[in-house]
């Protein structure tokens, strides 16, 4: 699976931003710039000194694929450093940050990261610090955002989460699904990402089907063209697919969702091609279990 990686210009509308690992992905249309997610806390930095390095516009908005912590994590150190951009996403990611609980997870996760990667080596934590923000823009299937010479197109695309929503750009036949289309990890192995409803996430797979699409923004992994992302969503289908009957024999053989977690984990993790951090990790394999046996076990 070709992918490019590099920080900086993909073409004349697209720059990948952040890092291959967590890429932010910058549109420019000529009237309009936007970003798409912004990544764990200190990335919203990260991404606020390569907008300046490489000379671009100041975004006006960022789209928000869906509400995990290291998709909005950067908004609050985006809106630090740029208070005019606002916040576009599925109006159910409004609801989620008005949560206390759902707050305090996410900003536990984002700790997590940041004392991993040693963020206060770099940056002042005072900058990054995770707070709440008000979503600016609420988006919903079929809406379309013109950026000039380009246009991104809204779909909601809900199973990852009930609030993921894809984003396509058909003048370049670019699209951007968040978690929605699945992670390749490092082998180019497609691992599906259903922590909410396995039946959504792969009824929102086969719309994305129906697109013609030449460029794969990944949620992690940086960018797939060519072939690799003509074919990537029949691939992310059939992946889908043989996950939940993975997960149903591995059941019947234990009878204990520990020990699907367990074993799963054991022989897709722990190889090391997985880029993730472990506890999030976990996190969406024990969901992605409890989905397939809630509907077929």
């Amino acid at each position: 699976m070709k992918r490019f990686t590099e920080i900086g210009k993909f073409n004349d509308f697209l720059y990948l931003l952040g890092n291959p690992f967590m890429p932010i992905y910058y549109l420019n249309g000529g009237e309009l710039s936007i970003l798409i997610d912004s990544g764990v806390t200190f990335t919203g930095l990260i991404v606020a000194n390569q907008i300046k390095e490489f000379g671009l516009k100041i975004p006006e908005r960022v789209l928000l694929t869906h509400s995990h912590y290291d998709h909005l994590g950067g908004i609050p150190a985006l809106k630090r450093r740029f208070p005019e951009i606002k916040v576009a996403a599925h109006p159910r990611v409004g609801e989620i940050l008005k949560r206390e609980n759902a707050v305090k997870l996410i900003v536990e996760l984002n700790e997590k990261d940041e004392k991993f990667f040693g963020a206060s080596q770099t940056f002042d934590p005072a900058e990054y610090r995770f707070e709440p923000f008000e979503i600016d823009f609420y988006l919903k299937e079929g809406d379309l955002i013109s950026l000039g010479t380009i246009s991104v197109k809204v779909l909601e695309t809900p199973g990852h989460t009930k609030d993921s929503l894809s984003f396509y750009v058909p003048e370049i036949k670019a699209l951007f699904f968040g978690e929605a289309g699945g992670v390749p990890d490092i082998s180019g192995r497609i691992h599906p990402e259903f922590t909410s409803s396995y039946e959504n996430y792969l009824n929102s797979l086969k719309k994305m089907l129906s697109l013609e699409v030449e460029i794969i923004g990944l949620a992690h992994g940086g960018i797939i063209y060519g072939e690799d992302a003509r074919t990537y969503i029949e691939k992310s289908i059939k992946a889908t697919e043989e996950c939940k009957e993975r997960i149903l024999q591995y059941y019947r053989e234990s009878g204990s969702v520990e020990k699907v977690v367990e074993r799963i984990f054991n022989e897709d993790y722990k190889k090391g091609t997985i880029s993730q951090p472990e506890t999030p990790y976990l996190i969406n394999l024990k969901s992605r279990v409890r989905k397939v046996l809630e509907v077929f076990a």
